[in-house]
């Protein structure tokens, strides 16, 4: 994906609302062709704004592509509203198929659901709101929403890991070989001087689901106490 990380530099606020940034760009030579990537972190209220940026240095065109990669804390209910997906990672087909016809049911996330163990696939096709994240214990959703020229959605949970991984890129796996092969989600071919660009937000908000802290195994909310400083009893 053309290799390199950059770290934050300032903060400002915008519009009265508290907010905490940074952008940064570096350089890279560690291939045949030169290119600058550049990278963005905002924090404002309860959304978290990340960006990133590359551009082609060289004389020549260079295949190049992008992709931001979280991973969330279990448990974790996740929702992918796409029309079509790359079922395995691994070794990819050349083309998706339908979400709706796909053998593997655990493929099918349009719907909020406990993210299966063992899905690592790639869906297209994503439709809005793309992502929905909701933490059970914690009380908390998040609806993820992400722009590029193209898009994909990654994801992955694997058996082991208290994690899931969300993560758009500009390219499903095997990105060079779908350049070269003229298939679809492959890596973008940037003319010299051209930038390719990513951004992904993520809304957090106070769950409005039953399920959450304060709520028992067997889904009965247990009873909340609270008490007043002995000063202000009466």
């Amino acid at each position: 994906r053309g290799g390199g990380e950059a770290s934050t530099g300032h903060g400002g606020s915008t519009g009265g609302e508290a907010s905490t940034g940074g952008e940064a760009s570096i350089l890279f030579a560690g291939w045949p062709w030169e290119y600058e990537v550049t990278q963005r972190i905002v924090v404002a209220g309860r959304s978290l704004r990340l960006g990133a940026a590359i551009t082609n240095l060289s004389d020549d065109a260079m295949p190049a592509g992008l992709g931001i990669h979280p991973w969330f804390r279990r448990p974790l209910r996740v929702a992918i509203r796409a029309e079509r997906v790359y079922p395995g990672n691994v070794s990819t087909e050349a083309e998706p198929i339908e979400v709706r016809a796909a053998s593997d049911r655990r493929l099918d996330l349009r719907s909020l659901q406990d993210m299966p163990e063992g899905v690592d696939a790639t869906w297209t096709g994503l439709g809005e709101p793309p992502v929905e994240l909701h933490w059970p214990v914690a009380g908390i959703d998040a609806v993820m929403r992400m722009s590029a020229p193209t898009l994909c959605l990654v994801a992955a949970s694997f058996a082991g890991l208290d994690a899931v991984g969300v993560e758009p890129q500009t390219h499903a796996p095997q990105g060079l070989r779908r350049l070269l092969n003229g298939e679809p989600d492959a890596l973008a071919l940037l003319s010299p001087g051209e930038t390719l660009a990513i951004s992904v937000e993520l809304a957090f908000a106070l769950s409005s689901r039953r399920s959450g802290r304060g709520t028992s195994e067997m889904g009965q909310s247990e009873p909340r106490r609270f008490r007043t400083p002995r000063a202000e009893r009466r």
